[in-house]
């Protein structure tokens, strides 16, 4: 009766749940603002969770990189990039090292929108930059 989407959904861990709402249909949209939010109340209701949150993202920003896809890595960074400023309290050196990851992703890029989105985010202005791609 159930399809197997619609039963494995709710096996998924719920910061892999959250992690995924954030990724509009269409990645050239942008960040999805409500869902960003309800991930940023987990990750700082639930600090233990951030390594497991950076980890997932940086998952999928190595993923869409190697598919090419330009749009969803922006948003990767954008997340990641809110998600720092909102739990700088935080402990956040587990989520520092998968942060570290994914700027080192975007480095070895041959994408130049890609270095400069890597760059941006590191210099603290990743969450300003629009590349194009």
């Amino acid at each position: 009766m159930y399809g197997v989407c619609g039963c494995c959904g709710a096996l998924r861990p719920r910061y892999k749940r959250l992690v995924d709402n954030i990724y509009p249909e269409d990645p050239e949209e942008g960040l999805v603002k409500s869902n960003m939010e309800k991930l940023t109340f987990y990750a700082l209701s639930a600090p233990e969770k951030l390594d497991r949150i950076g980890a997932y993202l940086s998952e999928r920003l190595t993923r869409d990189v190697a598919r090419h896809r330009y749009g969803s890595v922006r948003v990767a960074m954008e997340a990641l990039d809110q998600l720092l400023l909102a739990c700088h309290c935080q402990s956040i050196n587990p989520f520092v090292e998968s942060f570290l990851t994914m700027v080192a992703k975007l480095l070895e890029s041959d994408k130049p929108d890609l270095q400069i989105l890597g760059t941006n985010s590191v210099r603290g202005k990743g969450r300003n930059s629009r590349g194009r791609g």
